[in-house]
């Protein structure tokens, strides 16, 4: 989304976009400014970093539209603004935090644990600056309860747990034992199987039958019964 021109009027983002800025009130500059940034950053808490850059406070209230937003990955964001009365954009600038809050692990956690809440701390993180600028949107927020969740990779004790790193807990593993409903036109059969890979319920699994070893493919039902309709 880099140098992509986009200009937003400012009495569409007045209402809908809070900045926080310590002391004082957010211009009308950063409030423009912010409209575009957390599209770029969503979920993100945008806390601006001093005053605008190019532009005095009294004409950063007086901005109409902001364009051709770019960013240097350090926080930074350079654009050209139209002033009220003005046709010739003014340059300007402004240092910016992106904080999102998701959880981290308190201790490593290996593929295949469950990751549990009493397990895992709140930490707040700013994205809009070095490496983590690549994870912004895809960390698990702490308005995301772990719930019901296992590792699919090893998670770093004190890192942000990305939503890819993690998965539903299946209601059905490889290994465990099943129940085997075989339906053949009237006719229906019962044996036990192994269940080939994991599976929720409602998917289709593979099973292999205990007792003639065959491989046959179902439906996974409630307590572990796989229906195959041949």
């Amino acid at each position: 989304m880099r140098g992509i021109l986009r200009s937003f009027s400012l009495a569409a983002v007045l209402a809908a976009i809070t900045v926080t800025t310590g002391a004082r009130a957010g211009t009308a500059l950063e409030r423009a400014v912010f409209s575009i940034l957390s599209q770029r950053y969503p979920g993100a808490k945008l806390e601006s970093v001093g005053l605008p850059r190019g532009i005095s406070i009294t004409t950063a209230d007086q901005v109409e539209s902001v364009e051709q937003v770019q960013e240097d990955g350090q926080g930074n964001a350079s654009f050209f603004c139209r002033i009220s009365g003005s046709e010739t954009p003014v340059p300007a600038s402004i240092s910016f935090h992106a904080w999102i809050t998701g959880w981290s692990p308190k201790n490593r956690v290996r593929p295949g644990e469950a990751v549990a809440e009493k397990d895992l701390l709140q930490r707040t993180v700013d994205v809009a600056v070095g490496p983590r600028r690549e994870i912004r949107g895809l960390i698990l927020t702490s308005d995301e309860p772990p719930q019901g969740l296992q590792s699919r990779q090893t998670l770093l004790e004190g890192e942000p747990i990305l939503i890819s790193a993690v998965e539903k807990i299946p209601d059905l593993r490889q290994g465990d034992q099943v129940k085997v409903r075989v339906i053949a036109g009237g006719i229906t059969l019962s044996t036990i199987g192994l269940a080939s890979q994991p599976a929720s319920t409602g998917d289709r699994v593979n099973v292999v039958t205990q007792s003639t070893k065959r491989t046959l493919s179902g439906i996974l039902g409630a307590d572990h019964v796989v229906e195959v309709r041949l």
